[in-house]
């Protein structure tokens, strides 16, 4: 068995050839991460349609266990998710949001309002956050 000896050309194709490579697989990453990430925040904004179709109800008497169980888990789903994705305050305030309808009772009202957890403000932080995913930014 005889080895070639390594030449300056040869090992600069190889780096050049592995260094392409990277790059694509790179660049294929950071769009399905873009992708994900977009997926992410538009489900919070579904999330927040369902809660505020739920608080409606609740307005009108109707109070539902489950439906409460249910948006609890969504929002958690939803923290561990953007946590996942880099999206770290949105995610904080998908976990408050969650911890919230599975027991209200442990929150302070002031430091719900200090979090700024209520549907609008965390509308705003998820529609800014879909213009910087689009715009390449987060």
């Amino acid at each position: 068995m005889t080895t070639e000896p390594l030449s300056t050309i040869g090992i600069a194709r190889s780096v050049a050839s592995h260094v392409g490579t990277w790059l694509r697989n790179l660049s294929r990453a950071k769009a399905e991460r873009k992708q994900q990430s977009l997926r992410a925040v538009n489900d919070v904004i579904a999330a927040l349609r369902m809660t505020q179709a739920y608080t409606r109800g609740l307005q009108q008497g109707l109070r539902s266990p489950d439906t409460e169980g249910r948006i609890a888990a969504r929002w958690t789903e939803l923290s561990y998710e953007l946590e996942r994705l880099g999206l770290r305050a949105l995610a904080k305030k998908c976990d408050i949001k969650g911890r919230y309808w599975a027991d209200p009772a442990q929150f302070d009202p002031r430091f719900l309002a200090q979090a700024k957890t209520d549907l609008a403000s965390v509308e705003k932080q998820a529609r800014d956050l879909l213009v910087q995913i689009k715009l390449g930014k987060p």
